[in-house]
């Protein structure tokens, strides 16, 4: 397809969606013919190219596509947004707001990765893959998204995923936390929990990302493993040996280890600030000539971040001979292209353009006082439940750092959240990783023997619930094979009746052919004796 003929369907499709049709199929049409078009489109478009993307790139953040009803539709719409970063990347093709509403859409998107027989499933992959290799995570964390990143951890971590999904997800991840100046409880509860031995022959895919993330950021996240570890009261052997490497090293270097109290995230990224222009923070990062990524991490070692055309593996890399400062460098949030080394790039401070990661980004989760604990608004009404009913459950917790505990309350507001309206039902190895998780707040000393004993309960009517289930399928399959019985036997039944019928039309013919045959023997006796009687009357002559 010629790029004028490109234009042209990228005009006549965007016009379309910017008053998208009532019926689901006609409007699913147009996307897929829309999702074709953007995948031939390469980035840095032309001026012509850039006009003909404006229609479909304004539909598509529209209340109507955007907040669509209908499932197909939405993973439609996340397939053609995510081709429109890849196009306009490094730069961003909508503003901050948008680009938030964006990122809600595409992690409701992800939840089909759990539906591998899913018609969408395929759609899905490709829309993780390219979220991936155009590290749009980066985004997410300088407009500190936090909970979309916590929820994304949690989605990850419980989805069984091919090869390919899985190295999308080790690398989000893994730039997810390399790339945050601070790590939360929140997103290395889960993390520990993935590694636990128990798990890797039950969640072997869970159990396998966790290993990677953790391993791929080690020196990162070394401080807070520590702590946590002899905070939870778990042996260090109940964990994957990667764990186990992270305690002894951090055990050799005590003195690098820092968890302030006065702040709710608990370890901080102390990667150097540098000024660029505009007055914008940034962090240092090496751009590679290969379409790759690097940045230093706290071991000194360069890590190989995804770009567009590389595949999905990290690799740590020994550091170069030579030393690059801050002021030779300064980060991009969004790498696509080919960059020179050394080269200083320059963040606007557009709407269209993403922030540096600096104190000035939006924070999508604003915060709240609960009973003392500043917490997320959007956790504040569970949370308050909870204690209604429960009371201060974090007041003999071991930690004693109120913004330590707050953390900790968010992640069971979050899980009591997820059981009470999770658009998709939660599997049985759902809750058991939130049973894991459970335990090991548990032993903080939190008081949740009043989730742990309904999430015990919740894993029996989960049993009962498959097993409902099968017999269910298994009452299906035997309505079918009465159903195809039933039929089989009504057209026998039918065939009988024409047999009968046959039978009756030959029954006739036979009495039929009987009565002719009756009377031609009557005839021929008739003329046998006339043939007699003549003969007697000859022999009678004189």
């Amino acid at each position: 397809m010629a790029g004028k003929e490109v234009e042209q369907h990228l005009i006549d499709d965007g016009n379309k969606l910017l008053n998208p049709p009532f019926s689901i199929d006609e409007l699913l049409s147009i996307l897929e013919r829309l999702e074709v078009s953007l995948s031939k489109v390469t980035q840095s478009p032309s001026a012509s190219m850039i006009a003909a993307l404006s229609p479909s790139r304004n539909a598509l953040v529209s209340d109507k596509l955007l907040r669509h009803s209908d499932t197909d539709v939405k993973v439609s719409v996340a397939v053609c947004i995510s081709e429109i970063m890849r196009i306009t990347a490094p730069n961003a093709p909508y503003g901050d707001e948008q680009m938030k509403e964006v990122f809600h859409l595409i992690l409701a998107v992800f939840q089909k990765l759990s539906h591998m027989s899913s018609c969408c499933y395929s759609k899905v992959v490709s829309v993780l893959v390219t979220i991936a290799t155009i590290r749009a995570i980066v985004v997410m964390v300088d407009l500190e998204c936090h909970s979309l990143i916590v929820d994304m951890f949690h989605l990850f971590l419980r989805v069984t995923s091919s090869d390919v999904v899985l190295s999308a997800m080790v690398s989000t991840m893994t730039i997810a936390i390399l790339e945050s100046d601070e790590i939360s409880l929140e997103i290395l509860f889960p993390l520990l929990a993935s590694v636990r031995k128990e798990n890797q022959n039950v969640f072997s895919t869970s159990w396998k990302l966790g290993k990677e993330v953790i391993g791929n950021c080690a020196a990162k996240i070394q401080p807070y493993v520590l702590k946590a570890v002899n905070s939870l009261g778990v042996s260090v052997d109940s964990y994957d040996e990667v764990i186990a490497s992270i305690c002894r090293n951090a055990t050799d270097n005590v003195k690098s280890f820092y968890a302030p109290d006065s702040e709710k995230h608990l370890i901080t990224d102390e990667r150097s600030a540098i000024q660029c222009r505009g007055g914008k923070k940034t962090r240092c990062k090496t751009i590679s000539e290969n379409f790759g990524t690097e940045e230093t991490n706290d071991k000194g070692q360069s890590v190989e971040i995804l770009s567009a055309g590389s595949s999905f593996k990290l690799h740590l890399q020994q550091p170069a001979t030579s030393t690059k400062t801050c002021s030779d460098q300064c980060v991009i949030p969004w790498s696509c292209g080919k960059q020179n080394q050394n080269q200083e790039i320059h963040i606007p401070s557009s709407e269209d353009s993403f922030p540096s990661n600096s104190g000035a980004a939006i924070i999508c989760s604003e915060m709240t006082l609960v009973e003392g604990y500043e917490v997320k608004a959007s956790v504040a009404p569970v949370l308050r439940a909870i204690f209604a009913k429960y009371g201060d459950i974090a007041a003999n917790c071991q930690y004693k750092s109120p913004s330590d505990r707050a953390s900790l309350l968010e992640i069971v507001s979050d899980v009591v959240h997820r059981l009470q309206s999770s658009d998709i039902p939660l599997t049985l190895s759902e809750i058991r990783v939130l049973q894991n998780e459970m335990k090991d707040l548990e032993s903080t000393r939190l008081k949740l023997s009043w989730l742990t004993q309904p999430l015990e309960k919740i894993s029996e009517v989960e049993k009962i619930a498959e097993m409902r289930s099968m017999l269910k399928s298994v009452k299906a399959n035997s309505m079918m094979v009465i159903k195809a019985a039933t039929k089989e036997l009504e057209e026998a039944l039918m065939e009988l009746v024409a047999l009968q019928k046959r039978m009756g039309e030959a029954e006739k013919r036979i009495n039929a052919m009987k009565l002719v045959l009756q009377k031609v023997d009557d005839a021929i006796r008739e003329a046998e004796d006339q043939e007699r009687l003549w003969l007697r009357q000859i022999n009678e002559l004189p």
